[in-house]
């Protein structure tokens, strides 16, 4: 286990809960608001809560950016660090009846995060306000869908809310260290000033964020957690017109190594290579249609995971609407079964922090419903083995294996934490490379694709030829690619050892060989006139 993961810990009895408690303000608050909730909150006619749930997060943030060499105004960071955001999550008295209730129109569904004062007073006083206004609006959701399912007079698709161990975890929240201000200040402008180096360049920005969140949170069972989440990124925009007109604005978003002592050479070489990403984008060719093998470097490779995997195995329990039952994840029915290529296996890890001296963005030792995350071995052998749960279990499941993530004004859904898609047989870039190419002589084609990330305009690729190997840029495709379609991921024919940290830093993969994409180009018109250096 990584020093940092601290120690959960499983407690036997019920009663010995609040003891073993930080002392601090926000459990103080939270446990007193808990006890007060769990007695008190009853409307005549309807059942108690069945579980209730209080998450308190407390952002802190330095931000240092500036454009074509210009500095940015500095906000001091202690005018919008200092109000931690306060949610409240409730289990209507059914054991079926989570509020979880599906509709079009989510503004009534779920009492948001809102930001308080820091302070014991305020925070219990917040505390008191949402949950009184959270059970008011799971009882009307609880008596809603028991209206629905009247009318339906079908069958209940409905998991129950199951139980589940105790789950505590607590790590001492360091507090956030505020950098060098005349360093990165200097740094962002110097970064930034690049930008005039280049004549088609209408805009270049730099931008280092150092945020700290610290997150705190209790339920009704005894369950609770406490730890912190560093986000420290750069972000590089660009805007310019290509050689045939078109406006593209990119934006690239990258964690920063946790040794900050490599921060300043992390961020010349990643604005070099962005910078040298516009460059081949404003004289790259249009993309023309292709239909054949594929070599997508991680970034690319992310995208095609997103659409075909990823957003496959989330969000797995039966959910009621107005209209009925939305479908199930339909891959709920296919464990056991061959999804893909047996050339990748697929992990979900909550409990890892770090990949190669940067942060995961997925750490979580406790879900949203008080359940101690779990390591999951998602794809196996090309088939899917598991997928992650919540307390409302899938069939076949005994109990949930603490996935379930909360979002911004939604209720906990089945999520991924960090995935990690590791290859049996990994081959080194260039082998990977010449392995493109033979594919490419066997389809008898003339160049093939190297994508190197995005699509449309602020796509990236290059064409590689057969008879010479020599490359040009390409933009404007559209990789053809459905949620819905999941026959590529049996066409992935080897990966490579270029292990990455995606965009999204909850994400670790390498390149992979793809035997056959279909790529279209954009249809649309040019913003402008094409571009045209200054004499």
């Amino acid at each position: 286990m990584k020093r940092f993961l601290g120690l959960i810990l499983v407690v036997a009895a019920c009663n010995l809960w609040a003891a073993q408690l930080p002392d601090n303000i926000y459990f103080r608050a939270m446990n007193d608001e808990m006890q007060r909730s769990k007695k008190q909150l009853h409307i005549e006619n309807n059942a108690k809560p069945l579980y209730i749930a209080y998450r308190v997060r407390k952002p802190h943030n330095q931000t240092f950016s500036a454009s074509m060499g210009v500095l940015r105004p500095y906000t001091d960071p202690s005018l919008f660090t200092t109000d931690p955001k306060v949610s409240v999550y409730m289990y209507s008295g059914d054991f079926k009846n989570n509020s979880s209730f599906f509709r079009e129109d989510f503004s009534n569904d779920y009492v948001e995060e809102e930001a308080v004062n820091d302070s014991y007073e305020a925070l219990r006083n917040h505390l008191w306000h949402l949950s009184d206004a959270e059970y008011v609006s799971t009882s009307k959701l609880a008596e809603e869908k028991a209206a629905v399912k009247r009318n339906m007079q079908a069958a209940d698709l409905e998991a129950e809310f199951s139980k589940a161990p105790q789950a505590h975890f607590v790590q001492d929240i360091p507090a956030f260290t505020l950098r060098d201000r005349a360093f990165y200040e200097d740094l962002v402008k110097q970064i930034s000033a690049q930008g005039k180096k280049y004549d088609y360049l209408e805009g270049f920005a730099a931008e280092f964020k150092f945020s700290q969140t610290d997150r705190y949170f209790l339920d009704s069972e005894g369950n609770f957690s406490q730890d912190y989440r560093v986000y420290n990124r750069l972000s590089l925009w660009a805007k310019f017109r290509n050689k045939d007109g078109y406006v593209i604005e990119l934006k690239r978003s990258m964690e920063l190594p946790i040794d900050e002592s490599k921060i300043a050479a992390f961020a010349w070489e990643k604005s070099a290579a962005f910078l040298a990403d516009t460059a081949k984008q404003q004289k790259a060719q249009k993309a023309e249609f292709y239909a054949g093998p594929v070599l997508l470097k991680p970034d690319a490779a992310e995208d095609f995971f997103m659409t075909l995997l990823i957003s496959n195995i989330v969000e797995t329990k039966n959910v009621l609407s107005v209209r009925g039952y939305r479908s199930t994840n339909k891959l709920v029915h296919k464990i056991n079964h061959r999804i893909m290529t047996p050339v990748l296996d697929v992990f979900d890890r909550p409990l890892e922090r770090e990949f190669n001296g940067f942060l995961l963005r997925g750490f979580m030792p406790v879900d949203a419903e008080g359940v101690a995350a779990q390591p999951l071995h998602i794809v196996e052998g090309g088939k899917l083995k598991e997928l992650p749960t919540v307390r409302s279990l899938i069939k076949g499941q005994k109990q949930s294996n603490g996935h379930a993530v909360r979002f911004a004004s939604r209720y906990p859904v089945a999520w991924y934490t960090n995935l990690f898609f590791e290859p049996k047989n990994p081959l080194p870039v260039q082998e990977l490379e010449q392995k493109l190419m033979q594919l490419c002589r066997e389809q008898e084609l003339e160049y093939c694709y190297i994508i190197h990330g995005g699509e449309g305009v602020k796509g990236l690729a290059e064409r590689v030829y057969v008879s010479d190997g020599h490359r040009e840029p390409v933009y404007g495709f559209t990789p053809q690619l459905s949620p819905s379609q999941m026959r590529p991921l049996r066409d992935i024919v080897a990966a490579g050892d270029d292990m990455t940290l995606g965009s999204s830093e909850d994400t670790v993969m390498p390149s992979i060989l793809v035997s056959d994409m279909e790529l279209l180009p954009i249809e649309k018109k040019p913003d402008r006139k094409p571009f045209v250096k200054k004499p």
